[in-house]
């Protein structure tokens, strides 16, 4: 019992540090069908498997976080080669990531941050069919015909 005990131990940490299932068996040395066992068995273990991916998602969101606000540092390439300094250092640069700053502002505040369409087409869904209209026109409702359907220019 106490090897297995051990085990869990081993399999929760390296999940919490990397969120799959896989490499944590891996680390535990159990295998995987014996974990996914235990779960089923046993709430309590469950329950900390569950801590053990949300602490996975927080470092990746962190690691998110880290690469949009503070960025990364790059080698600077020209022509498939490494661009260097007078001394012969690799000139750097650094990177952020925009488009992980907008899913996290996306995620944390989706009422301000929600997708958009594009500029001069509002989006809307009938069911499950989506179309696209031009600002200054309305969908059609049930009852309405488009506008050449029957009806004569008058003038």
């Amino acid at each position: 019992m106490r090897v297995r005990k051990d085990a869990r131990a081993r399999f929760l940490e390296a999940l919490a540090a990397s969120g799959n299932v896989t490499l944590a068996a891996g680390a535990a040395r159990v295998p995987r069908s014996s974990l996914y066992h235990w779960r089923e068995r046993d709430q309590e273990f469950a329950a900390a498997w569950l801590e053990a991916i949300e602490a996975a998602t927080d470092l990746l969101e962190a690691e998110a976080r880290r690469r949009a606000v503070e960025g990364v540092e790059t080698t600077i390439v020209q022509g498939g080669r490494m661009v260097r300094d007078d001394a012969g250092n690799p000139l750097m640069i650094r990177r952020y990531s925009d488009s992980l700053l907008a899913l996290l502002l996306r995620a944390h505040r989706p009422e301000k941050f929600r997708e958009k369409s594009a500029p001069g087409h509002g989006k809307a869904e009938a069911g499950n069919v989506p179309f696209t209209f031009r600002i200054g026109e309305r969908p059609l409702d049930d009852e309405d015909e488009p506008a050449s359907a029957g009806h004569k220019d008058e003038g």
